[in-house]
């Protein structure tokens, strides 16, 4: 359905199943305090990984924000 997936600040499982093999770009702020980075994005690039997907998995300094840099730079990813 999608060729590719751009998450900021995503916290949740690895899907069970796989349809497609969409791109995933995975951003989190270390500082997260909503969706604590250890909890959250750090496991999902490795579970993801381990099923096929091809990752690109971001961290920056901030909290539960978007960096215009990190931003932009999934825009041109």
């Amino acid at each position: 359905l999608f060729a590719r997936i751009g998450v900021f600040s995503g916290c949740a499982t690895v899907p069970g199943g796989r349809r497609g093999t969409p791109l995933v770009y995975l951003t989190h702020g270390v500082a997260d305090s909503v969706f604590p980075i250890d909890n959250c994005a750090r496991p999902l690039p490795a579970g993801l990984r381990e099923r096929g997907y091809t990752v690109e998995y971001v961290e920056h300094p901030l909290g539960h924000i978007i960096p215009l840099d990190v931003a932009d730079a999934l825009f041109a990813w």
